[in-house]
Formats: C-alpha cells, sequence, structure tokens
C-alpha cells in the first residue's frame, strides 16, 4: 500500500500477521511533521472492514447479486470482504462502506504519508485499491474543505476596473496641473514649465516656473 518508488518489484508474500488495509504511518513518518496525532489514526484492517460492510445495507445489495448471478463484478476473498473485479485490467478494488468513508479519506489526505494530495492524485490513490459509488464526489469535497491546502492555495487575482475620473460638467469647473522640468534655463531664470488642462473644454495654458514651491505654482495660477 506504499507509495514509494521500489528500486525493484518485491515478489515475497505479505505475512497474515500484517492484516492491515490502510495506515496512518510510514517507514519514514518519524522524521517528517505530523499533521494530526498518530495515535487518533486508527488504521483499517481486515477486522474493521469486514464488521462495517456487514453493516452497511449498499454492501449487501452486491452480495446478493453475486450470488444470483455468475457474471457480477463483485466477488468475496477468503476472509469475506467484498471486492470489485475491474473487466479491463483485473484489478481488485475493495468496497469501502459509508461508515469507513470518512476514516479512508483521512488516511489518504491528512496523514504525513499523504501529504495533502490534490483532487486528482488522492482520486488515483484511492481508485487503485478502493470502489464506491460517487467517489470522486466525495475525494473532491473532502479536499475543498481541508483547511491546510486552503491556506497554500494561490489566491486568483481580484478582478479589477478601470479607474473612472469625476466628469466634467462646466468649463473651468474642474482643472488638471501638471509641472514639467527642469529644463535649461531661459535668459529670465525659469527652469520649470506649468501646464494647465480645463477637462471641459480641453484649453490648455502654459506657463514658465522660476521654482515649483507652493507659493510660486498658487502665485502663477492666480495671475494666469
Amino acid at each position: 500500500m506504499s507509495r514509494v518508488p521500489t528500486l525493484a518489484p518485491d515478489p515475497s508474500v505479505m505475512p497474515e500477521e500484517i492484516s492491515c488495509l490502510a495506515s496512518a504511518d510510514s517507514s519514514r513518518g518519524w522524521v517528517a511533521p505530523s499533521y494530526e496525532e498518530p495515535y487518533k489514526e486508527q488504521p483499517v484492517t481486515f477486522a474493521r472492514m469486514l464488521a462495517a460492510q456487514k453493516e452497511d445495507q449498499r454492501c449487501q445489495d452486491p452480495r446478493d447479486k453475486m450470488n444470483q448471478s455468475a457474471d457480477s463484478r463483485f466477488s468475496g476473498t477468503k476472509e469475506g470482504i467484498l471486492v470489485l473485479v475491474v473487466p479491463l485490467d483485473g484489478a481488485v478494488q475493495v468496497y469501502f462502506p459509508f461508515i469507513l468513508r470518512q476514516d479512508l479519506l483521512r488516511l489518504q489526505h491528512d496523514v504525513v504519508r499523504a501529504g495533502h494530495p490534490g483532487v486528482n492524485r488522492m482520486y488515483a490513490a484511492i481508485r487503485r485499491h478502493y470502489y464506491r459509488e460517487a467517489m470522486a464526489a466525495d475525494v473532491y469535497d473532502w479536499v475543498a474543505s481541508c483547511a491546510s491546502c486552503a491556506s497554500s492555495r494561490i489566491t486568483p487575482r481580484r478582478r479589477t476596473a478601470m479607474v473612472k475620473l469625476f466628469p466634467a460638467t462646466d468649463p473651468f469647473a474642474s482643472l488638471s496641473v501638471d509641472l514639467l522640468g527642469p529644463l535649461t534655463e531661459t535668459k529670465t531664470g525659469n527652469v520649470f514649465l506649468r501646464i494647465i488642462v480645463d477637462r471641459f473644454s480641453m484649453l490648455v495654458r502654459s506657463a514658465l516656473l522660476a521654482g515649483i514651491t507652493e507659493t510660486d505654482v498658487s502665485s502663477a495660477f492666480c495671475r494666469d
């Protein structure tokens, strides 16, 4: 069940003592930061899966069809676990009941071994070993409601509108003033150019200034 790649296929048989379908910890889990306390994440064992399948009514319907027809896609293991055999590649998927839905989603997303994958990676990881109706919707809702993923998600840029200026309704009711310089000094000692534009009539007036202090600009504005 580990996602860590190996250098070569492992042909050894899994011991019967390791009867676990999903676990919260991995071989290197102790060196990684833990998102949840390990003792709170109970593994999904064969006993828990078998007991949950017996209590889930949706698991009983495939069992009844399996007993009535030999062409059913569902079958049972020697332990009594209800599984689905994929027709394309012959993969065996465990039918997990509704009561274990949150436990399985948490083990595949929130713990150290999972690493908070996105919707596509999480669905692909679960689909290799498990089956349930509307499983893609459950995965999408779980990832969308994850607070850790939401805090690290890149926020899309908010749409902004163009800046709209206040319209000019009367002549000389709204003026635009700009200063240009310093320029080449004139014979009278002016080095700046003040430009005034009437936003209603687009009338342009300009004047030469020796300085751009408040007194110089306001005096030239009142004088002209």
